[in-house]
């Protein structure tokens, strides 16, 4: 996990990340975190808000997730698979390009910062691929940056809009239905 998220999802718990570092031994990042035991949670909202409305307006959609880290292609794919997406991974920006070549999908989510082709370049190619479908189909930018800057590069890339990382589930699923629809 980046150290961006790590910090921003520190401050939500209201903690920081800390750095102890020697010249030639390496650096250590550390945070602490206070907990209390709670009551259960069944049937309610956790983590930011979960989706708890019709989910079954997702059910059956192809999104194909371009996401080059571990950690966040499983958080991601946790949800879509929730929500009864048909989920399909590409590692980076070539492999996205190739996906979409062979395949129709009701929409892209897709990672900005990538080895070998960014989500930028990839858009790209996906709108001028001479393919009908790619023309439509929603792109949204997967990032852990909203700098203004970074929202003018995505647009212009032809993509549709923006989900920050980390994300809070209930706003994936507002976007996700406001593009898919």
């Amino acid at each position: 996990m980046g150290l961006a998220i790590t910090r921003k999802l520190l401050q939500l718990q209201n903690s920081a990340i800390h750095l102890k570092s020697k010249v030639g031994a390496g650096s250590v990042f550390f945070f602490e975190l206070a907990f209390t035991r709670g009551a259960s949670l069944t049937n309610k909202s956790v983590a930011g808000g979960a989706v708890e409305k019709d989910q079954q307006e997702l059910e059956g959609k192809r999104i194909l997730v371009v996401e080059d880290n571990t950690i966040n292609v499983l958080v991601v794919k946790r949800f879509l698979e929730k929500w009864g997406v048909l989920f399909t991974h590409a590692n980076d920006g070539v492999d996205a390009t190739e996906k979409v070549r062979d395949q129709s999908f009701d929409l892209i989510l897709m990672d900005i910062h990538m080895p070998n082709m960014d989500g930028y370049e990839a858009a790209r190619i996906i709108r001028n691929n001479g393919k009908e479908s790619c023309e439509n189909v929603p792109i949204i930018a997967l990032t852990a940056s909203a700098l203004m800057d970074n929202r003018e590069r995505v647009y212009e890339a032809g993509m549709n809009d923006i989900v920050v990382k980390p994300f809070k589930p209930s706003e994936l699923y507002r976007i996700l239905t406001q593009y898919i629809r």
